[in-house]
């Protein structure tokens, strides 16, 4: 199998992070979790908009392509894998 790979300059991102490890069946509680926590850190800043999480948050999604990048080969059994779940948000105005 072979994958074309091109290299591309993005303009610099501010990330906000939380990392824990998860099962799959976990995964809705620990994004509720994960926004509170990411929300109670910008809040306080400004960096926020009023509504509920994520786009609707009074922030719209960037042009950018929302993606998931899967870190563990193929037959890690479920409570072993590793996936990173990337939202592109535009800057707040």
């Amino acid at each position: 199998m072979a994958y074309e790979v091109r290299i591309i300059q993005q303009p610099r991102q501010d990330l906000a992070v939380v990392r824990r490890r998860t099962t799959f069946g976990e995964i809705p509680t620990f994004m509720g979790s994960a926004f509170e926590k990411v929300a109670a850190h910008l809040g306080p800043k400004g960096l926020l908009g009023e509504g509920p999480a994520m786009a609707e948050k009074g922030r719209e999604l960037d042009e950018t392509t929302m993606w998931e990048e899967c870190w563990s080969p193929p037959g890690t059994p479920d409570d072993q894998t590793k996936t990173v779940v990337y939202c592109p948000l535009k800057a707040a105005a």
